[in-house]
């Protein structure tokens, strides 16, 4: 699994600027477009309405899409959390905790790997 990395801000805001097999991300939050979901309910079909942001601080092979400068950046192998989240816009309007399906909006610290989003500590 690949994820695409799309710049919030600065000179490439809005463009996805890379692809990673895995990312840790920091100050996350879970983000869900009604509007799309919504889409989804009607259509049946997929599309991308739903993301994680927050601040990449690991990658496992990144791939960039366009030129800027990830050397403050550590590649290594990123290790799913302990704790795995997951969303179904047929299910849920929110991403929630796998086992508890509770609904989460934040995480202090996401990993996104092969095996799905897990978190480690919850943003109240």
């Amino acid at each position: 699994m690949w994820y695409s990395l799309r710049a919030l801000d600065g000179e490439y805001k809005g463009r996805v600027i890379g692809h990673a097999q895995a990312v840790l991300l920091l100050d996350v939050d879970f983000v869900v477009s009604e509007r799309g979901r919504q889409r989804v309910l009607q259509e049946r079909r997929k599309n991308v309405h739903a993301g994680v942001t927050g601040v990449p601080v690991e990658f496992d092979t990144f791939v960039p899409r366009v030129p800027i400068n990830v050397s403050n950046i550590i590649h290594k192998s990123v290790d799913p959390l302990n704790t795995p989240v997951t969303y179904n816009p047929y299910k849920y309007n929110k991403f929630v905790i796998r086992q508890t399906c509770v609904p989460i909006d934040g995480a202090d610290l996401v990993a996104l790997t092969s095996t799905g989003a897990s978190i480690n500590r919850l943003v109240c």
